[in-house]
């Protein structure tokens, strides 16, 4: 299976624990991203007179840039896989139709309303994963591997009601797919040069 290699900067704390910026979530392209992002912590990062420090980072701590390898998860032959936003950005997702194009278009223009998914449109059928992009973003999106992603609770009650999802990070490319999920009067999926609209669709 291909991969992509990718790098992040990384500091040891005084307690032997390493430390990334975005909790570990950014990966830069090559080596000498990484290494910007490095410095940018360095310039915000001030140590006051007395001796504490500023943010969760001192240029004189030990550090190194790590590589990781992720896989790119391939797109099975046949399948339409759509990259839908959800609520004008407020999140994205790759939905792994598990379906054919003939038999996703039966199924939406099928709907009768997209209501049942307003909140969560994770009980579209197939399974649903989170999508970011980094800094790779013109290649394509970063996801989760749909074979084992779970959820976990988030530990502070108050800060969130979602889930936060656990699962191996993979690399998505050639998406051919687009959708919009939020109202009747605003969802669709589609892609080049075919848009499709669901039954209850009031635009």
């Amino acid at each position: 299976m291909s991969q992509v290699v990718r790098y992040r900067h990384r500091w040891k704390l005084p307690n032997g624990a390493f430390e990334y910026e975005f909790e570990g979530s950014r990966w830069c392209r090559t080596r000498e991203e990484a290494m910007k992002t490095r410095k940018g912590l360095i310039k915000r990062s001030k140590v006051p007179e007395n001796g504490d420090y500023t943010d969760y980072f001192q240029e004189d701590w030990e550090w190194d840039v790590e590589e990781g390898r992720f896989q790119i998860h391939p797109i099975e032959e046949g399948e339409v896989v759509v990259l839908l936003e959800e609520e004008y950005g407020y999140r994205h997702w790759l939905w792994h139709t598990k379906m054919t194009e003939p038999e996703l278009t039966s199924f939406w223009e099928g709907l009768d309303s997209v209501e049942p998914y307003f909140l969560s449109p994770t009980g579209l059928p197939g399974v649903l994963t989170p999508a970011w992009w980094q800094e790779d973003g013109d290649e394509g999106v970063w996801s989760y591997d749909p074979a084992n992603l779970t959820y976990v609770k988030c530990k502070d009650e108050e800060c969130c009601q979602h889930e936060h999802p656990k699962g191996t990070p993979v690399f998505v490319k050639d998406i051919q797919w687009r959708g919009h999920i939020h109202m009747n009067d605003d969802s669709g999926i589609g892609r080049k040069g075919k848009s499709i609209r669901h039954k209850g669709y009031t635009g």
